[in-house]
């Protein structure tokens, strides 16, 4: 099967609540069920693909989200870093990396229907599945979903709801309902 693995912004800044600005401690009890999902995926020739949520000192400030947030993964810092074993982990796979200035990736729609394209070339069929995991549920999570719903329409798009959270756990109850609204599998 074709299939794609998607972290988003599983950075210490959104982990890690003690040394990340907007951790949460729920957050590192995922770390253990994405190590798994990372290793499932490599060994079975999938794509994994990781999203960095990167504040530009000067130019993030200025955006909507910026003004409403404040600056957070900063590029360089220790709260831009992968969290956990998922971090380290990912450091010796063979992953694409988005780094992104907003909540949704129009990058990973592009990712995504170039390898579309590429797994239609050599196997004769296009993206089968894109799993998602990381935080935060309702923002990132959820907004980079609609984008690979938008980019591959035939491909079954995945969530596994105890790999993916919100600060806010009313949040991430109503994320996993829209989401199922919009026919993403959650499991």
């Amino acid at each position: 099967m074709n299939k794609v693995f998607v972290l988003v912004d599983w950075q210490v800044d959104f982990v890690d609540a003690e040394n990340g600005v907007m951790g949460f401690e729920r957050a590192k009890g995922m770390d253990e069920g994405i190590v798994k999902k990372l290793i499932e995926y490599d060994s079975d020739g999938g794509v994994i693909i990781t999203t960095h949520d990167t504040s530009i000192p000067g130019e993030y400030e200025e955006t909507t989200e910026g003004k409403a947030l404040g600056i957070h993964t900063v590029p360089g810092t220790t709260g831009y870093t992968l969290y956990g074993k998922a971090g380290k982990m990912v450091a010796d796979l063979n992953v694409i990396d988005i780094q992104k200035i907003t909540f949704p990736s129009l990058e990973l729609a592009g990712i995504l229907k170039t390898l579309d394209s590429k797994f239609i070339e050599e196997t004769g069929k296009g993206i089968e599945q894109v799993e998602f995991a990381g935080v935060d549920a309702a923002i990132c999570v959820t907004s980079n979903i609609v984008i690979a719903i938008a980019a591959l329409p035939k491909a079954k798009i995945v969530v596994d709801s105890r790999l993916i959270d919100s600060y806010d756990a009313e949040a991430k109850e109503a994320a996993l309902k829209v989401l199922k609204m919009m026919l993403v599998e959650v499991r």
